[in-house]
Order: C-alpha cells, then sequence, then structure tokens
C-alpha cells in the first residue's frame, strides 16, 4: 500500500516539475520576445532622432548599434532628444519675447497714429459732394435710399418653418444669418461691482500676498481670474472679454502673457484638446484651479460662478468629446435651433436610461431632436451597440449625429446601418468640417 501510494506521490511530483519548467520555459520566451520588442523599438527611435550618433557608431564598427546594450541605446537617444528639446525651449522663450517686443511696438505706433490723425492740421476729410441728376433740363439731388431697419437686439430672430427642419436645411438663409449674437453658454453680462467689500490684503494667505506682490500687472492679471471665474469654457471667450475691457485687439500679446503669467501662478488650467482631422481645430477649454477660486473669492468677496468647462469634463469620456459637443451645440444653435447643452437624463420604458449629448428644438415647429456626438473613437462595439440601443427607443428612431470630420461621418454612417439592419431609420448626420449654418445636415437617409 505505501509503495503504491509513494508511487502516486512520485508522479504527482514529477507532473507538477514538467509544468513548472514549461511555465518557466515560456516566461523565458515571453521575456526574450518583449526584450527584443524593446530594443527594436529603441533602435528605431534612435535611428529616427539620432541619426548622426547612430552614423557614428556604424562607421566605428560593423556590429552598428549592437555595440550598445538597450540601456546605453536608450540614454544616447535621451541625451539627443534632451538636446533638441533645449533648442525648441530656446527657440520658442526667444519667439515670444521678440513677439511681445514686436506688439508692444505695434500699439506703440498705432497710439501715435491715432494722434497724428487727431491733431495734424489741415487733415479733416473733405464732405463728399452730392450727386446730382438731369430731369427735364434741371438737375436735382437724388433721393437718398432709406437704410434697412436694423432687428434691435432684444428681438428673437426670424423663425425657419418645420418643412425646412424636416428636410435638415434652414428656409431663409437670411434669417440664419441675422442671429449674431452669442449662445446663452458663451454670453458674460458687463463687469459687476463686487457684491460685497472684498477682503483685506491683511488677511490673505502667505502664498496669495505673494502672487499679489510679484504679479508683474496685478490689475490684468486679476481680470483674467475674475472673466474665467464667470464659468465661460472657451479661452477664446475669455481672451474676447479680456481685448473689451483693455480696449485691445483679441489675441494680442497683453492677453497671451495674461493667460501664460495666470496659468504659471497655478490659478487657471487651459485644456487642450487634441486636433483629430485637419478640417476642424477644437478650441482650447479654460478653468480655474483650487487656488484660482480661492483668488477670486478674495478679489470678489463670493465663490466664483459654475464652470461649463468642469460640467463638461464630468459629462463627457474625453476633454476632445467635451470640445466636439460644445461647438456642436453652438452650430446647431447658429443654424436656428434652441440647444440644451446639459440635456437631463431620458427613462425608458424599457428599464434603461439614455444620456443624450445634447438636445434641440425646432423653434416654430416645436419637434424636440436628441443629437450624439460622435467621434468614433472607442473600439467597445457592445458597449456602442448598446447605446445606439437606447438612443434609437429615446429618439423613435430618428437620429441626429454630429462627427468632427467627414472621414468619421462616413465611418459612423456604415456603422449605424449595418447595425440597424432592417429596422426604419431616420439618420440625420453632420461634422465639424463640412457643416454650415445653413446647412447642418449633409447627410439625410430614410429607412
Amino acid at each position: 500500500m505505501d509503495t503504491v501510494w509513494d508511487q502516486m506521490l512520485e508522479e504527482a511530483s514529477y507532473r507538477q516539475m514538467k509544468s513548472l519548467l514549461k511555465a518557466q520555459t515560456n516566461i523565458r520566451r515571453s521575456a526574450e520576445r518583449v526584450a527584443r520588442d524593446a530594443r527594436e523599438a529603441m533602435e528605431d527611435l534612435a535611428v529616427s532622432f539620432a541619426p548622426d550618433e547612430v552614423n557614428k557608431y556604424s562607421l566605428a564598427s560593423p556590429a552598428g548599434l549592437d555595440m550598445l546594450d538597450i540601456q546605453e541605446l536608450a540614454e544616447m537617444t535621451r541625451g539627443v532628444l534632451r538636446k533638441h528639446v533645449g533648442e525648441l525651449e530656446e527657440q520658442t522663450r526667444y519667439t515670444e519675447s521678440r513677439a511681445a517686443e514686436l506688439e508692444e511696438e505695434n500699439e506703440r505706433l498705432r497710439s501715435e497714429m491715432e494722434w497724428v490723425k487727431k491733431n495734424w492740421p489741415g487733415q479733416k476729410e473733405k464732405p463728399v459732394p452730392e450727386e446730382k441728376e438731369e430731369t427735364d433740363g434741371v438737375w436735382h439731388t437724388p433721393p437718398r435710399p432709406k437704410p434697412k431697419p436694423r432687428r434691435p437686439a432684444w428681438a428673437p430672430a426670424p423663425k425657419t418653418t418645420a418643412r425646412s427642419r424636416r428636410s435638415g436645411q434652414s428656409a431663409d438663409l437670411e434669417s440664419v444669418a441675422d442671429r449674431q449674437e452669442l449662445p446663452p453658454w458663451r454670453m458674460l453680462r458687463a463687469r459687476p461691482a463686487p457684491p460685497k467689500p472684498a477682503a483685506d490684503a491683511g488677511i490673505w494667505p502667505g502664498w496669495a500676498l505673494t502672487w499679489r506682490k510679484e504679479s508683474k500687472n496685478l490689475n490684468r492679471d486679476r481680470d483674467v481670474v475674475l472673466i474665467v471665474g464667470t464659468g465661460l469654457a472657451l479661452q477664446r471667450d475669455v481672451d474676447e472679454q479680456l481685448a473689451q475691457w483693455w480696449n485691445i485687439k483679441p489675441g494680442s500679446g497683453s492677453i497671451r502673457r495674461a493667460f501664460r503669467r495666470a496659468e504659471e501662478a497655478g490659478l487657471i488650467e487651459i485644456i487642450k484638446p487634441r486636433k483629430e482631422t485637419q478640417g476642424w481645430r477644437p478650441r482650447y477649454l479654460i478653468r480655474l484651479t483650487e487656488r484660482g477660486k480661492d483668488i477670486y473669492k478674495l478679489l470678489r468677496g463670493e465663490p466664483p460662478g459654475p464652470s461649463h468647462a468642469t460640467a463638461l469634463l464630468k459629462r463627457h469620456k474625453s476633454k476632445e468629446h467635451a470640445a466636439l459637443n460644445l461647438e456642436a451645440a453652438e452650430l446647431l444653435w447658429r443654424a436656428g435651433y434652441e440647444v440644451k447643452l446639459f440635456p437631463d437624463n431620458v427613462s425608458l420604458e424599457s428599464g434603461g436610461t439614455y444620456h443624450p449629448d445634447l438636445l434641440i428644438t425646432d423653434q416654430d415647429g416645436g419637434e424636440v431632436l436628441y443629437v450624439e456626438c460622435e467621434r468614433m473613437a472607442s473600439t467597445d462595439i457592445a458597449n456602442r451597440s448598446r447605446k445606439w440601443e437606447l438612443y434609437y427607443e429615446a429618439s423613435e428612431g430618428h437620429f441626429c449625429v454630429i462627427t468632427p470630420s467627414e472621414e468619421a461621418t462616413e465611418i459612423a454612417r456604415k456603422g449605424l446601418l449595418e447595425w440597424a439592419g432592417d429596422r426604419p431609420l431616420t439618420l440625420w448626420m453632420g461634422d465639424m468640417e463640412k457643416s454650415r449654418e445653413g446647412n447642418v445636415w449633409l447627410v439625410k437617409h430614410q429607412s
């Protein structure tokens, strides 16, 4: 009995040892493969970014880069990259410094030109003689045409028809062009007075006092914090508001330097979505940091307003998706729709919940449509199909999709039609490259 038991233990030990040896062999092979792939990748990087160094080793020995182990190869490549980055940073600093000098010189020359126009003698413009026409041998001054009445700022934009919405086109392009005011989420009231006296500088924390003391232009740095603290999401909108307050051109060097100072002081965060297509560049988002919020409270005596940028980033998958939603909303708003940037979730009869990207309403017919902003970046087909199922139920088969590019639109169109199969589907699609205010929906499909 003991002999049989010992034999069984010996066989089990043998099998276990054999399994361990096999696992060890597999691990070693995997490690060798990973090391080989890493070596090849590092050599590719060296060839791309350090060709001069690679040539030196190739000329020195037939072995070439094989003379170096992977750590030496990585160190060589890092050294070359550090050198290039240092040169680029130096060139960037010089370019920014030179641009600031030219901007200041330009502003000075502009001021001198304005002074010359106002003060140089004999430069007043002569009145243009009125044109006359001959009637019955007598010359008369023709009546001047009456100027077209301008729509008051408070008056709503002309409406478009329900029929035009169903076709995906604006019925009256002039009515779309008249909608020149900003969307609600981009509007900023005039500079308000603080609701109560701001905190006395004597009770400011040490880091805030240091910021005040070391600021190169405290008034302008303060304005950046105050405007970003209203909740505006786009850096461009803050730029334009600063230009209005300071009576300079948007995008000027003074504004760029103010942004840089606020960012380096840790008061604002500028969020830069990646450019994913040649035809459309997403705009940068902006918001206050925690320190920026503290400075706002010290300056104004109240907390800053809710940040649209923060709300968008919490709601959407990425900064690129948030930027796409924001700019698609403006495109639709300028096309004549009423747009809800933060629509409520929709509880469905099937028990699911649909989370729409945007909600738009036809001004004339009152038709409500859900809009999805699709980058086609996700590779999770099951999750995407589940989203389309919820969208289909909520929209009753009427899909409105905005993508970043014409290429993404085509990919999404094929995927949606394949997913829909025999289901009835109304599909409107547009993209940020080609869609315009008078023609948002470039793809219209009915099945």
